[in-house]
């Protein structure tokens, strides 16, 4: 990447970075064997990085994910408008443009099972999940073996 160009997004994932040009083209670099580093070509408003994968939210609301293609995880719902993503490392989410989350890819923990409610971001560990509602709460769901998803009062 250009170091003097202008950036609208950036994402670290587990040994990659990708970041959104202000021409809207995706750019990334790093570790590359499962093309987490090789976008789609396209032009995207937003992006995140995960373990093996990326996703972005193409200039028309629907996601666009490289890499890990052995996975569930690269595999956005089609015909489902995003506003933003947020990466694990086995599993993505996104908030849609209505403001619910949809999640996809290994769920083995629960990290997949949204709970019911609008909201506005979305992010996502190894084994769960956390969203920011409307009304400015912060749930979270999946394995809370390390307390993880106890949000404080």
């Amino acid at each position: 990447p250009e170091p003097n160009s202008d950036y609208l997004d950036v994402s670290c994932g587990g040994a990659h970075t990708c970041a959104i040009r202000d021409s809207g083209e995706a750019v990334c670099w790093g570790h590359d064997a499962n093309d987490q580093s090789s976008p789609v070509p396209g032009t995207y408003v937003a992006l995140d990085a995960g373990g093996l994968h990326t996703c972005a939210v193409r200039g028309d609301g629907l996601g666009e994910c490289w890499g890990a293609p052995w996975q569930d995880m690269s595999t956005p719902p089609v015909d489902v408008e995003f506003a933003t993503m947020g990466l694990g490392e086995n599993h993505s989410c996104g908030v849609t443009s209505e403001g619910g989350i949809v999640c996809w890819g290994e769920s083995l923990d629960g990290q997949c099972d949204v709970p019911a409610g609008q909201y506005t971001q979305v992010t996502a560990g190894r084994k769960h999940t956390c969203g920011l509602t409307f009304d400015e709460r912060i749930l979270c769901w999946g394995s809370n073996d390390e307390g993880q998803c106890d949000v404080p009062d």
